[in-house]
Protein backbone atom coordinates (compact mmCIF):
# COMPACT_ATOMS: atom_id res chain seq x y z
CA UNK A 1 0.00 0.00 0.00
CA UNK A 2 1.16 3.54 -0.76
CA UNK A 3 0.59 6.38 1.49
CA UNK A 4 0.02 9.90 0.78
CA UNK A 5 -0.64 13.41 2.64
CA UNK A 6 -3.49 15.31 1.27
CA UNK A 7 -4.81 18.08 2.61
CA UNK A 8 -8.48 17.77 3.48
CA UNK A 9 -10.66 20.51 2.29
CA UNK A 10 -13.93 20.54 4.05
CA UNK A 11 -17.00 21.68 2.44
CA UNK A 12 -18.78 24.44 3.26
CA UNK A 13 -22.75 23.46 3.96
CA UNK A 14 -25.00 24.36 1.32
CA UNK A 15 -27.46 27.37 2.44
CA UNK A 16 -31.46 26.96 1.37
CA UNK A 17 -32.92 30.14 1.01
CA UNK A 18 -37.10 29.48 0.97
CA UNK A 19 -40.04 31.76 0.11
CA UNK A 20 -43.39 30.70 1.90
CA UNK A 21 -46.57 31.18 0.39
CA UNK A 22 -46.73 34.43 2.40
CA UNK A 23 -43.58 35.66 1.00
CA UNK A 24 -42.02 35.11 4.20
CA UNK A 25 -38.06 34.75 3.71
CA UNK A 26 -36.48 31.90 5.03
CA UNK A 27 -32.52 30.83 5.67
CA UNK A 28 -32.16 27.72 6.12
CA UNK A 29 -35.04 27.18 8.68
CA UNK A 30 -34.73 30.63 10.25
CA UNK A 31 -37.11 33.49 8.98
CA UNK A 32 -35.50 36.59 7.71
CA UNK A 33 -36.54 39.65 8.53
CA UNK A 34 -36.29 41.47 5.40
CA UNK A 35 -34.34 41.66 1.78
CA UNK A 36 -31.93 43.97 2.93
CA UNK A 37 -30.74 41.54 6.13
CA UNK A 38 -30.87 38.53 3.27
CA UNK A 39 -28.26 40.64 1.62
CA UNK A 40 -26.40 40.87 4.20
CA UNK A 41 -26.50 37.80 5.48
CA UNK A 42 -25.35 36.80 1.51
CA UNK A 43 -22.64 38.83 1.62
CA UNK A 44 -21.27 37.13 4.79
CA UNK A 45 -21.01 33.62 2.96
CA UNK A 46 -19.82 35.31 -0.66
CA UNK A 47 -16.75 35.95 0.84
CA UNK A 48 -16.13 32.41 2.52
CA UNK A 49 -13.65 29.70 0.53
CA UNK A 50 -14.56 27.59 -0.18
CA UNK A 51 -18.24 29.42 -1.15
CA UNK A 52 -21.07 27.31 0.31
CA UNK A 53 -24.00 26.58 -2.27
CA UNK A 54 -27.10 28.29 -1.99
CA UNK A 55 -30.33 26.65 -3.37
CA UNK A 56 -33.38 28.72 -3.35
CA UNK A 57 -37.06 27.07 -2.97
CA UNK A 58 -40.19 28.80 -3.38
CA UNK A 59 -43.62 27.31 -1.70
CA UNK A 60 -45.95 26.43 -5.07
CA UNK A 61 -48.37 29.29 -3.72
CA UNK A 62 -46.01 31.62 -3.13
CA UNK A 63 -46.20 34.44 -5.72
CA UNK A 64 -43.79 35.03 -8.24
CA UNK A 65 -42.71 38.70 -7.18
CA UNK A 66 -41.89 37.23 -3.71
CA UNK A 67 -39.39 34.44 -4.74
CA UNK A 68 -38.19 37.01 -7.96
CA UNK A 69 -36.65 39.84 -4.81
CA UNK A 70 -34.53 36.84 -3.58
CA UNK A 71 -32.92 36.29 -7.29
CA UNK A 72 -32.78 40.13 -8.21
Amino acid sequence: PKAANIATQTKPENITIAVDANGTIYWNNGAVPDTQALLEMIKVEAVKQPQPEIHIRGDAQARFEAIGKVIY
